[in-house]
Formats: C-alpha cells, sequence, structure tokens
C-alpha cells in the first residue's frame, strides 16, 4: 500500500489523536494515536529524515541544519494541506457513516525502514503485534511530521519535539489539516 492522503485530528473527547490514511489501492485506514505513541512515531520520523536528508559529510552543524531545511522546504513545496480528508470508502453496513470511534484500533508501535534513495517501508504496529505495511517517501514523511506539529498544537499534549525543527514552517499558515 502506498499513501495518498493524510489526516490528524485531536479528538478531545478522546484525549487522542485520529491518524487517517488514504492509501492507493483506495481504502481508508483509521488509527488512534495515544501521547505515548505520538512521540514513538515523531522520534521515528525524525531520526530516519534527520540521517537521510543530511547525508552530506564532512558539514558544519550549522551548515548541515542549514541543508536540512533547505531539502525539507524543497521536499514540503508541493504538498497540499488545504485540502480536507476525503474518505475513499463507506465501511459495509454502515450506510453514509463510518464505524464507531471505539472500534478504530490503537497504534502500539512503528517500525521504519528504508528501501531506496527516497523511498520508506513504515510498519504500524497493533497491540495484538499485526502490523500494516505502508510505502512512504521523503515529501509523505515530512507531510506527516508538519501534521504532527500542527495537531499538537491543537492537543496542547505539552510534549516537547526535538528535531525538523523547519517542518513548521514549511506547513504555512492558514494551510488545512490534511495531505491531499
Amino acid at each position: 500500500m502506498r499513501i495518498v492522503q493524510i489526516g490528524l485530528d485531536y479528538i478531545p473527547a478522546e484525549d487522542r489523536m485520529l491518524l487517517k490514511l488514504g492509501t492507493e489501492p483506495p481504502y481508508d485506514l483509521k488509527y488512534w494515536v495515544t501521547r505515548r505513541y505520538f512521540r514513538l512515531l515523531w522520534t521515528a520520523l525524525v531520526e530516519a529524515l534527520e540521517r537521510h536528508l543530511s547525508e552530506d559529510r564532512g558539514l558544519g552543524e550549522a551548515a548541515r541544519r542549514a541543508v536540512l531545511a533547505m531539502r525539507q522546504q524543497e521536499k514540503l513545496a508541493s504538498t497540499d494541506f488545504s485540502q480536507p480528508f476525503r474518505d475513499v470508502r463507506v465501511p459495509s453496513g454502515k450506510a453514509g457513516g463510518a464505524p464507531a470511534p471505539a472500534l478504530y484500533p490503537l497504534l502500539h508501535g512503528v517500525a521504519l525502514k528504508q528501501k531506496a534513495q527516497g523511498a520508506w517501508a513504515i510498519d504500524f504496529i497493533l497491540r495484538d503485534r499485526q502490523r500494516i505495511g505502508i510505502g512512504m517517501d521523503d515529501e509523505i514523511m515530512l507531510s506527516l511530521c508538519a501534521l504532527m506539529q500542527k495537531t499538537l498544537t491543537a492537543a496542547d499534549w505539552d510534549l516537547r519535539l526535538k528535531g525538523l525543527e523547519a517542518v513548521v514552517l514549511a506547513a504555512a499558515p492558514g494551510r488545512g489539516g490534511a495531505l491531499h
């Protein structure tokens, strides 16, 4: 599966975030994200992206950060955050509606592996150790990081995120909360 659309919303009544993934072939995946998982996912994404996007050896720390920020801006330039997440399919038995939020699985772990230059395989791991494997590229990963930063502000979870400081700048104010 390959991600073509991402949405991330904070749901105050649950004090959780709802991660929505639209994939190719067309299918919607929705998962609950807790604070613990949010921190785990952020760390995995940031470590992988910073390592990959700043592969230039021999640069000083300031130059390496500048190159990283420039590459982030380039990757996110074509991302459209203004489109709302569009559900691809209506779950069977729920004419016109979605499954009850209690039915969304809770994400428990993450495994991330680089497959090729700019191509990644991410496994979202559920509590029962079931793995949902999805392909991503750098642009999708950076977009997810930008959405995570934006949604974290709405959640007011008081988490201190480290790394990819420029991502939030690339997700310009006024853009919506979904990737299209």
